[in-house]
């Protein structure tokens, strides 16, 4: 990368200091459920724990994007890093001379999603300080890849292999990993230093926490693609909560559970595909289209187990839906970051999150109550329903208000419209 393409040092920072806490993700939260058998738990309490590290976005979603509006992006992800690297590290200590209780590993679950809450939502405010308005597609497509290969691609694997040496080791990389995180951040520069994202003075008028709702409410591109959003993780909500009883044995393909793991493998391979293409792909179609080929995408995840196709065909669809998701979450962030004040970057995304991430568990709600009624395929028709619909819903959105230059990409000319305004 030459100099001139260079996206800066800051960002570099940022960019290492995501790798390396993604990767601690990857590793913590595959080994979560297993410390908890370790202990001792009761089915109940496994689940429990898995509840505990999801709960966090629809809880403390909107308060934790207040806290990094207010306190800076680079202050949240220097504590929330150091808060949950030396706890592990402490428990993997711990462990070592003594016997390991639930009650930790119920903590540690709690820190792992809070801290995802903090995390998430500074690395999106941390962007727009990092780089020029110009760069922020390709510095939100390297950050998605990142967090792609990191969570998905190394993070369960590396889990995998140390749980086999002993769960001391995986407790322990993960806290060192999430420290490690630290060194990037180090060269963060402070909000104070970085153009147009000073910090918020005492006088900002609008220091409440639910400004980001309001603001996000208020502007109709926004409000609507989260609700487009919220729908379609509905179905992926669906989708994730059954394929399981789908592929594996005694389900309609009969594989084996090893197989089953390439499903998400598939998944993850689309998603990383798609994001190294984005800047290739924003310059030559548009932003409508783009989003729309994610709608598309969420329908063919479900119509394919819905028509009973075969594993090849569902790793296909699942690669593609996985694409197509990819590119939506780049382009959205590029979006906020275009249409939302820096000072309340934090709190809109944060929102964001907890309606569109919040139909996550209601759309597996939904999928256990149509597999007891009615069976498993109907979960898949009801879930295609719900799809079309989301298409239909972006098709009325991107012709009422278009999306051409949302991000603030102008394709014409290659300039910047810094002072887009956007409302009913």
């Amino acid at each position: 990368m030459t100099r001139r393409d260079s996206l800066g040092r800051s960002f570099r920072g940022l960019w290492f200091a995501t790798g390396a806490a993604n990767l601690g993700d990857g590793v913590v939260l595959f080994a979560l459920p297993l410390l908890a058998i370790a202990a001792g738990a009761s089915d109940g309490l496994v689940a429990l724990v898995t509840t505990l590290a999801t709960l966090a976005w629809p809880l403390f979603g909107i308060h934790g994007g207040w806290l990094v509006d207010h306190l800076g992006a680079r202050r949240i992800l220097f504590w929330a890093n150091s808060v949950r690297g030396v706890y592990l590290v402490g428990l993997a200590v711990a462990m070592l001379f003594g016997e390991l209780e639930f009650w930790v590993v119920a903590v540690a679950a709690v820190l792992y999603g809070v801290a995802e809450v903090l995390v998430d939502t500074s690395l999106v405010s941390a962007v727009p300080g990092t780089v020029r308005m110009r760069h922020r597609g390709r510095a939100n497509a390297r950050i998605e890849a990142t967090i792609t290969v990191s969570n998905e691609f190394a993070g369960a694997p590396l889990g995998g292999l140390l749980i086999s040496l002993g769960h001391v080791f995986a407790v322990g990389a993960g806290g060192v990993l999430y420290l490690l995180a630290l060194v990037g951040i180090a060269f963060v520069r402070p909000a104070s230093e970085r153009p147009g994202t000073a910090p918020i003075p005492v006088t900002e008028p609008d220091r409440r926490v639910r400004a980001g709702m309001s603001f996000l409410w208020a502007s109709a591109t926004l409000r609507w693609l989260t609700l487009i959003n919220a729908g379609m993780n509905l179905v992926w909500g669906m989708f994730m909560s059954v394929i399981v009883l789908y592929v594996v044995r005694p389900g309609p393909l009969d594989a084996s559970a090893f197989a089953y793991g390439f499903v998400f493998t598939g998944m993850a391979v689309g998603g990383l595909l798609a994001s190294l293409a984005y800047g290739w792909l924003r310059k030559r179609v548009g932003v409508s289209v783009l989003l729309g080929i994610d709608t598309i995408g969420t329908l063919i995840l479900v119509l394919a187990p819905a028509l009973g196709v075969d594993y090849v065909l569902l790793l296909v669809s699942g690669a593609v839906a996985a694409a197509g998701s990819s590119v939506w979450r780049i382009l959205n962030s590029g979006i906020r970051q275009h249409l939302v004040p820096d000072y309340l970057l934090g709190r809109v995304y944060s929102a964001s999150r907890v309606i569109s991430w919040g139909a996550l568990p209601i759309g597996s709600a939904l999928a256990g109550l149509l597999v007891t009624v009615s069976g498993l395929n109907s979960v898949f028709v009801v879930a295609s329903c719900i799809a079309g619909a989301m298409i239909v819903a972006f098709v009325v959105l991107a012709f009422v208000h278009p999306l051409r230059n949302a991000d603030g990409h102008n394709n014409a000319n290659g300039h910047d419209d810094a002072n887009a305004h956007d409302s009913d």
